[in-house]
């Protein structure tokens, strides 16, 4: 099929323009995108469509955004998509559903292009949330220990070709890496702790600047990053995220708190929180070993092992509270240890790069943090 189908756009005004073209974007394109900067919580099936189309077979639109424009313009068509299959009606419903008979009958040519427009196109501010987002699915295929062994035997395994998430067992400690799912991103490895991410979980984004800066000293609240745009109240918005598992009665359950730290206190927090220098040079960052070697992050790594004593200084007391209940914090200080793996931090090797700091909360306490940062009503309003 060409692109003179009668389902397919042809004329120059509804075709998607090449990237850099400085015209506004197609009518297509501009659904996408604001289809991305109107979300604010993800679809809950989002993993298994992303399984989904990276089994699938060469030639649907889906697979198409994810080969011209990876996960980013991928999520973009799912959210038209999950928009227009959505039995609530709602205002730009008929667009949506539109847009995806146009793609179902358009050539992959078509597709790729509109893909590609997208990318082009797609505001920074969104970019990182959808990175972030990115990131969450693949901390979830770090959950690779068998239940029945050793929660605290720490694992060093290879890469793994395979990238379609999977739900994860019960939380254990475990280290395993990841590779990234599109073909146009470079190969990815990191490793993380303590089950950071839950198989049925609901992720909350967009956290209020205001609140985080009253829950958090004033120290860590200043490092962390800020988003361009506003939440629905005109606030500004704080790079912090929370996900809890779904439907989940057991008290010894915990949710997942992700900040982003800008890029010039990661030095500080490195040797402050884990007791490890780590330096830039070049453009690049590493780890700096006190006999003069270094370990370059390729193109990750994850510190681990906080430092207890540091706890109620870095996060306040009701972070701490979160903290000290969860399973993990609880096994670390039965072990007599002084550190924790309760706290993580990711580190890239590019030196403008921001980090990752993610800590894991009991999860009554933790609900209760969320209500401050996220302004929710009640309790009620968690995620079920």
């Amino acid at each position: 099929m060409d692109d003179q189908h009668p389902s397919s756009p042809t004329a120059p005004n509804d075709s998607p323009g090449p990237p850099g073209d400085g015209a506004l974007p197609s009518q297509e394109a501009a659904l996408i995108l604001g289809r991305i900067r109107a979300y604010q919580r993800a679809p809950t099936a989002l993993p298994k469509w992303l399984e989904h189309v990276k089994q699938s077979q060469h030639g649907s639109a889906a697979r198409s955004f994810y080969e011209q424009g990876g996960f980013a313009a991928w999520f973009g068509y799912s959210l038209v998509k999950h928009a227009a299959d959505h039995q609530t009606s709602f205002a730009g419903k008929a667009a949506c559903k539109h847009l995806i008979s146009r793609l179902d009958d358009s050539t992959a040519d078509y597709q790729r292009r509109l893909a590609a427009e997208v990318i082009e196109r797609l505001p920074g501010g969104d970019k990182r949330r959808i990175k972030a987002l990115h990131r969450k699915l693949q901390l979830r295929q770090t959950q690779t220990m068998p239940p029945g062994q050793n929660r605290n035997k720490r694992q060093r395994m290879t890469n793994d070709d395979s990238v379609s998430p999977s739900p994860a067992p019960e939380p254990t400690r475990v280290l395993s890496p990841i590779q990234a799912p599109s073909v146009r991103e470079q190969a990815t490895t990191h490793f993380t702790c303590d089950s950071l991410f839950f198989p049925h979980e609901d992720i909350l984004v967009n956290a209020s600047l205001e609140s985080a800066r009253k829950l958090f000293p004033e120290d860590l609240s200043n490092s962390i990053e800020t988003l361009p745009q506003l939440n629905n109240q005109g606030k500004a918005i704080a790079a912090l995220s929370m996900s809890f598992p779904r439907g989940s009665s057991n008290e010894k359950q915990v949710c997942q708190m992700a900040l982003e730290i800008t890029q010039d206190r990661i030095q500080h927090y490195a040797l402050v929180w884990f007791g490890r220098r780590v330096e830039a040079k070049d453009g690049l960052r590493y780890l700096a070993g006190s006999d003069g070697t270094k370990i370059v992050p390729c193109p990750q790594f994850t510190l681990q092992g906080f430092r207890l004593e540091m706890l109620p200084q870095a996060f306040g007391q009701d972070i701490v509270d979160a903290i000290q209940k969860t399973p993990v914090y609880q096994d670390d200080v039965g072990r007599a240890r002084l550190h924790t793996g309760s706290v993580s931090m990711i580190i890239s090797h590019q030196q403008e790069a921001t980090a990752h700091v993610y800590l894991s909360l009991a999860l009554v306490e933790g609900t209760r943090i969320a209500m401050k940062l996220f302004e929710l009503e009640s309790e009620t309003s968690r995620p079920i």
